[in-house]
């Protein structure tokens, strides 16, 4: 008898279906990443190729949990679609068919993905580096040094620490893009990721961050993971590359999570911070402190914008602006903006300065309220309706949503005054139009002292954008109009977030119908809104 139970013992155990933990999280990150890319729920893939072959959408449930399908044709198509719709690479289906225990792994690798004659291209570099705001950097070389040496010290974490205006995001811009391009000079790093909480403060949490590196990384279906997965894959990958991670204006971040994974994040991959306060939690990175400009890098920021002010004639000799340069205390932003109330303002140097000193610690206070002062209503307008906008704007949704016409005009003044930032990624890309935080804070404090002029400008802002995606339409393939609608997705998620909350149902479900069927999105809206965090 003993030995008759023995054998159906191992009979049992022949016939129980096997199981690999790797296999199910394969399986779950290509379902995942084909249903981001083809704008599909993960059930709506799991019915597909089910149905393929032959069985139930419950069956790649099972699967997903682990347990290995036991037909190979199973295991081809999962394979097939995965690498044709999910866009997965000759690596992940090694891994995948490894953990199936497909018989013929070489055959169908070769079927699927093809070596091929060797083609020389370059490396595709994985990075969502945001364009500059600024035409010429100027160099900070001491905290510049400081920081690159940081990056090579064993803490996980970088801080560039200093009061609003001193530079601190485009210090970290130039040192991330130096670590990305000229590793022969600089701390190497395989890949860059940028997460920036000053246009929508306290969004930014551990969830957004983990999306925006998954989404950068090239690996979007980790973002449908619940979160203890999610953070374990993100964390494998960092482990895997020298990601810099760049988190700027940690000020405004709440999430305490998210500072405690900052601190311990994965070796050899890096976290970058800039913030204007240093909390005790800081302890274990490696801060380091952004003062204002020195002397000389103080003039060479005054020559370029006197420049750009074409305003240089008014400056017979360097000693004229000493006075300036001091009363300011280096700091870059009360220099711009300092430089474009001169033009604008037409008084004696010493009356302007005299003005610093009396503003004393409400410095950029002072300084906002004279530049608001030369503002015509149409400028001021255009200035309270790009804080609508979460990152950039362009000409035509501000002046359409402020009701201002003549914008070039306004737009010059805004610039001088240094109100607003204009960037451009490229030769062949439009103009856009961002806020400085310093510059946000103000407006929005501004907005709040006009609630008539505020609802009217949000109905224009609601109908520029419905125009919008009703232009685009249902396109998935029209290249051109989905690289209009890219250009504007965060947009169009403020304006569904904003629409939803307002309880303008009847806006909301259109902007939900025409964007979804124009672009993918994955996301809630009753979370605050990235790249990494939208709704169909």
């Amino acid at each position: 008898m003993g030995h008759g139970a023995e054998e159906r013992r191992i009979t049992r155990s022949l016939r129980m279906p096997k199981r690999n933990e790797t296999f199910g999280r394969l399986l779950k990150i290509a379902i995942n990443s084909i249903a981001t890319y083809e704008g599909k729920t993960a059930p709506c893939i799991e019915e597909e190729l089910a149905e393929q072959v032959g069985l139930a959408g419950s069956a790649l449930q099972r699967y997903k949990s682990g347990y290995l399908p036991p037909e190979p044709r199973t295991i081809e198509v999962i394979a097939e679609a995965a690498i044709r719709r999910g866009l997965f690479a000759r690596e992940w289906l090694e891994r995948f068919l490894h953990a199936a225990r497909y018989p013929q792994i070489e055959r169908l690798v070769e079927q699927l993905c093809p070596l091929g004659p060797a083609r020389p291209r370059p490396p595709r570099v994985y990075e969502n580096l945001p364009a500059p705001t600024y035409s010429q950097f100027v160099m900070r070389e001491q905290a510049f040094a400081e920081v690159l040496d940081g990056l090579q010290q064993r803490s996980a974490a970088v801080l560039i620490v200093g009061m609003g205006g001193n530079g601190k995001t485009s210090l970290a811009r130039e040192v991330a893009a130096a670590c990305l391009h000229d590793a022969a000079t600089h701390p190497r790093c395989d890949a860059l990721v940028w997460v920036s909480d000053k246009d929508r403060p306290g969004t930014t949490n551990l969830s957004v961050v983990l999306d925006t590196v998954a989404r950068t990384l090239n690996y979007p279906g980790f973002t449908q993971f619940a979160h203890s997965e999610k953070q374990h894959e993100v964390e494998q990958l960092l482990r895997r590359q020298r990601v810099l991670l760049v988190v700027d204006n940690f000020e405004t971040i709440n999430d305490s999570a998210l500072l405690t994974w900052l601190l311990r994040l994965p070796e050899p991959s890096k976290a970058l911070i800039t913030t204007r306060e240093y909390r005790r939690e800081w302890r274990s990175s490696w801060p380091v402190e952004l003062r204002g400009m020195s002397e000389a890098e103080a003039w060479t920021l005054v020559e370029q914008r006197l420049r750009q002010l074409r305003i240089e004639q008014l400056v017979s000799a360097r000693q004229q602006l000493d006075p300036l340069l001091m009363a300011t205390s280096g700091n870059p932003k009360a220099i711009t903006m300092t430089l474009g109330l001169i033009k604008y303002e037409r008084r004696p140097l010493q009356e302007v300065v005299d003005d610093l000193y009396a503003a004393r610690g409400e410095l950029f206070d002072d300084l906002f309220a004279r530049a608001w002062a030369l503002l015509d209503e149409a400028a001021r307008r255009i200035l309270l309706v790009a804080t609508f906008f979460p990152t950039s704007a362009s000409a035509d949704a501000l002046s359409a949503s402020a009701d201002a016409h003549g914008f070039a005009f306004d737009r010059e003044r805004l610039v001088d005054l240094a109100l607003l930032d204009v960037y451009q990624s490229d030769l062949g890309s439009p103009v856009r139009y961002a806020l400085h935080p310093l510059v946000r804070a103000f407006a929005t404090t501004q907005l709040l002292q006009q609630p008539a002029l505020e609802r009217e400008a949000r109905d224009r802002w609601v109908i520029w954008y419905l125009k919008l995606v009703r232009q685009i339409g249902y396109c998935p393939n029209d290249v051109d109009k989905l690289s209009l609608l890219d250009m504007e997705q965060d947009n169009t998620f403020w304006v569904m977030r904003w629409s939803y909350q307002q309880q303008r149902y009847d806006e909301f479900m259109e902007l939900c119908a025409l964007d979804g069927a124009s672009a993918p999105k994955t996301g809630n809206f009753r979370s605050g809104p990235s790249r990494a965090q939208r709704s169909d």
